[in-house]
């Protein structure tokens, strides 16, 4: 009983943290993020995909753990959608990128019909200065 009230608690206090883009109709678009709610989110272990939409070489230099390496330029790509569509579209995904790729991915997939898009919009290289872990 507890641990449901703590977690009703959590998801109050986020919903307050979290700003949605939206379209001329006022509907909900994508969540813009901040490393630190990414950061609390990851941690919680939840079923979640994780996109690192920069370049490969980009993405060689440094990721977040388990995430999918996805350029945006390759979005457009059959296969790549293809990929993308076996992600259940209830699952919670992450985007990210160092500057406005990941909010222009966040947009495709919520596009597809991606219902829990999260853009961190303060990158990977607010996350890397943060001191939180990123591997190569």
């Amino acid at each position: 009983m507890k641990k449901i009230i703590i977690v009703e608690i959590f998801l109050v206090i986020m919903s307050g943290c979290l700003t949605t883009t939206t379209n001329q109709y006022d509907e909900p678009r994508f969540y813009n993020i901040n490393i630190y709610q990414a950061k609390e989110s990851l941690d919680e272990k939840l079923e979640e995909t994780i996109l690192d939409v920069r370049s490969h070489d980009e993405y060689a230099s440094g990721h977040l753990k388990d995430a999918m390496n996805i350029p945006l330029q390759d979005f457009n790509k059959t296969d790549v959608m293809k990929e993308l569509d076996k992600i259940p579209k209830n699952n919670f995904i992450l985007i990210y990128s160092n500057d406005s790729r990941s909010a222009q991915a966040s947009q495709i997939l919520i596009d597809r019909g991606f219902t829990l898009v999260y853009n961190m919009e303060d990158g990977i290289t607010a996350w890397i200065d943060a001191g939180f872990e990123i591997v190569k």
